[in-house]
């Protein structure tokens, strides 16, 4: 596991859009796939902007059913003009809501545990209550 890690960082890395706005004359045409946290910021005539953390950029092509607020992830190619070109696009409708219902099994887990068990701090281990 650890070869396949070094061997993709070192022979194939992920290009983030942070990396090609950082150096935009070395990601100029390369295709890349973006989707951490990447909401519509606003809808244009020609495309829409997105908003990654603290950035925003404009995206040109045309994508339908698209809101501002959706979270969406994009195939794009990169110029270094500092504008993407679509290619591919996903909408993740409902998003957050997914997110927020997957913890409440988590929690339904924990609480069962913690209810079958309890941490003895002198054996320093988890002992099954009576």
């Amino acid at each position: 596991m650890i070869g396949l890690i070094f061997y993709g960082k070192v022979f194939n890395p992920a290009i983030t859009l942070e990396m090609c706005l950082n150096e935009p004359e070395k990601y100029d045409g390369k295709t890349i796939s973006i989707g951490t946290e990447i909401t519509i910021n606003k809808i244009l005539p020609d495309g829409f902007t997105i908003k990654q953390f603290s950035q925003i950029v404009k995206v040109k092509g045309k994508a339908e059913n698209i809101v501002p607020g959706d979270y969406i992830t994009l195939t794009v190619i990169f110029h270094k003009d500092r504008w993407l070109e679509l290619k591919d696009y996903h909408v993740a409708k409902k998003r957050r809501f997914k997110i927020f219902v997957s913890i409440f099994p988590a929690l339904l887990i924990i609480f069962i545990f913690f209810k079958t068990f309890y941490f003895d701090f002198k054996r320093f281990e988890f002992v099954e209550r009576n």
